[in-house]
């Protein structure tokens, strides 16, 4: 595609009469049928405009790298331009701006963002190959770090403030009904998050968590990748939905902890305190559980419906909230397992080491060498490092 036609298909991203015309369903059809009559040689790149504004993904594979960071910069540039007086126009055109992100794939990290009417597994799917970057992404295209030993992040009830580690945050825009902020927990820190109604989540290292801002529907819905410990406020009439690629979690006012690695087709929930119903969504039948405190819901792979084990200690299987591992009598290749998660580093085990148990207290708060170097004490193991990657071995 030349660049003259990229160049057409900017204009029309960034004009306001062909915004509002095609944004009005009632305007929509005349107004583009009369542009194509207008510019007869340009009605494919009308419709990749179009489309781009309807937030769909055109086929055309004559996109180049270099015509797509063009557009892009053509469009920041023109958002630099934009005064007060346009100031109706900057939340679609920032809008427009993200969806064009997300559809010529530059990779952008700090500009993706819900832009439209999506289900919240349709905004998980569409970020699940994009950001990876730790640190909470706001609805209006903030991009916050997160940092500090402990983070804590709490939301106010409308969700336009937030305070994160003391520091008060304010959106841009007041947060639509159906907007999302997107949360990537820093790998070797656990963060607490407090939500506008009250509920806390304590979100593990290296995971996602994508929330409202403000939960203004019927329901209130979540979606998680990774692990999180909940502590869900009750809410008459409006229950609590956490979503994962294979199973929900629907709870009306509970403590539990939820496992979704979706690498690793691990999908489970332990319950704490209250109650709710597990749904497995891949199966060819709506399988649905319901958990007591103590029992453990998960995914069964080959069968694909929901089994349930009883967890002697749930409280340990959560210790991580505080800071440590809490273990007692625990499979040395489970516990290594959850710490290269935690700390995102490779850990090998000779296999005639798998099934040796550990029991013992391992703080969080360390690093991973002297988190390591303490259960080689405790298993009285040699370890080995190189760079990221760590070696257990029997002592000579």
């Amino acid at each position: 595609m030349k660049t003259e036609n990229w160049n057409f298909i900017t204009d029309l991203l960034l004009d306001d009469s062909f915004i509002s015309h095609v944004t009005d369903s009632s305007l929509s059809h005349q107004y583009v049928e009369t542009l194509k009559n207008e510019y007869p040689d340009k009605k494919k790149e009308i419709e990749i405009a179009l489309n781009i504004m309807k937030g769909m993904k055109s086929e055309d594979k004559s996109y180049s790298m270099e015509h797509k960071r063009a557009m892009w910069d053509r469009i920041t540039e023109k958002a630099a331009l934009t005064n007060k007086k346009r100031r109706k126009s900057i939340t679609l055109f920032i809008g427009i701006a993200a969806t064009v992100l997300l559809i010529i794939g530059l990779g952008i990290s700090s500009v993706f963002y819900f832009t439209g009417n999506e289900k919240i597994e349709q905004y998980a799917l569409k970020l699940s190959s994009g950001i990876s970057t730790p640190g909470l992404i706001l609805s209006d295209g903030q991009q916050l770090p997160i940092q500090g030993e402990q983070p804590t992040i709490t939301y106010s009830e409308n969700g336009s403030k937030l305070i994160i580690d003391g520091s008060l945050k304010v959106q841009k825009t007041v947060p639509r009904e159906d907007a999302y902020n997107q949360l990537i927990a820093p790998y070797g820190k656990t963060i607490t998050l407090t939500l506008s109604d009250g509920t806390r989540v304590w979100v593990s290292s290296g995971s996602r968590l994508i929330y409202p801002p403000s939960f203004n529907r019927k329901v209130r819905e979540i979606y998680l990748d990774g692990e999180a410990y909940f502590e869900v406020a009750s809410v008459k009439n409006k229950p609590f939905i956490v979503k994962t690629e294979k199973m929900d979690t629907r709870v009306l006012g509970t403590k539990f902890y939820v496992q979704a690695y979706a690498k690793e087709n691990k999908y489970s929930t332990l319950l704490l305190e209250g109650k709710v119903m597990l749904s497995e969504k891949k199966g060819k039948s709506n399988h649905e559980v319901t958990l007591k405190p103590g029992q453990q819901g998960y995914v069964n792979q080959n069968q694909n419906d929901i089994r349930i084990n009883e967890v002697d200690n749930p409280e340990n299987e959560i210790s991580w909230i505080h800071g440590y591992f809490r273990l007692e009598n625990e499979r040395l290749d489970q516990l290594l397992d959850r710490i290269a998660k935690y700390y995102n580093v490779k850990i090998t085990l000779p296999e005639s080491l798998t099934p040796m148990v550990i029991s013992g207290k391992l703080d969080l708060k360390e690093n991973p060498e002297t988190v390591l170097n303490d259960i080689a004490v405790l298993a009285n193991l040699e370890l080995t490092q190189e760079e990221k990657k760590y070696f257990f071995k029997k002592m000579k």
